[in-house]
């Protein structure tokens, strides 16, 4: 009979541990500064971008992060390098034009830390996308140093905007 119980106990227990609801956490930056005066469409980072590019990887490298998506665009790159050297994080390209399906590869693959590294452009079209409200209208030209923190569950998708020096 006690062995019954504790069957039942240990079904109950899996049951209702399988039903908790997970936030997933997505961690979305802009690649760090890059150099103003490159006239091609593919830069590589300042000084001061390689700097940020370890900023980030020093926040966010405990953050449990599996996944990273990145462009392949030398800037972009570089900005993540060092999140990879610190996390081991799986690498997944994007093509710029194409962001939606990195958002379609992040609901499939159900991370729960996930790191995208992207453009000033489509940042903010991608937090609303995940269902939150952007922080703001649009992104400056020479704003480089935040990260937008997004904690998403079955009810609700919240942003959190994290600047740094």
């Amino acid at each position: 009979m006690s062995y019954r119980i504790g069957l039942i106990c240990m079904y109950c227990v899996i049951f209702f541990t399988s039903c908790e609801d997970k936030t997933q956490k997505i961690y979305l930056f802009r690649h760090a500064e890059k150099i103003q005066t490159d006239s091609t469409d593919n830069p590589e980072l300042t000084v001061e971008g390689d700097r940020q590019a370890i900023k980030i990887a020093d926040i966010l490298k405990n953050e449990g992060i599996t996944a990273l998506y990145t462009t392949k665009y030398k800037r972009n790159l570089a900005t993540v390098q060092p999140l990879i050297n610190e996390t081991k994080a799986k690498v997944y390209y994007y093509e710029w034009d194409n962001w939606s399906a990195v958002l379609d590869s992040i609901n499939k693959r159900n991370d729960i830390g996930v790191a995208v590294c992207g453009h000033g452009d489509i940042l903010l079209p991608m937090i609303e996308k995940f269902g939150a409200v952007s922080p703001q209208k649009t992104i400056g030209k020479n704003e480089y140093k935040t990260i937008y923190e997004l904690s998403i569950s079955s009810s609700q998708s919240i942003v959190t905007v994290n600047k740094f020096k």
